[in-house]
């Protein structure tokens, strides 16, 4: 997997605005994302941004709006 990722493009964090996603997840996949210096495009969330700079290590877009 860790290969994988490596050959990525882009790695995708869609996250939601419920409750635990917002304000308390940690998730692994992030980590592992950066890990691998993969370019990163995750929602944007209190829960994110404590991991996340926008136009630093990633690319913050609005959660639960499918719009490219």
């Amino acid at each position: 997997m860790k290969a994988q990722l490596a050959d990525a493009a882009v790695a995708v964090l869609p996250l939601t605005e419920d409750l635990i996603s917002a304000s308390f997840t940690s998730p692994l996949k992030l980590f592992e994302y950066m890990a691998a210096r993969v370019p990163i495009v995750a929602s944007d969330l209190p829960s994110t941004r404590e991991v996340l700079t926008p136009g630093e290590n990633a690319l913050l877009v609005p959660s639960n709006d499918p719009r490219p």
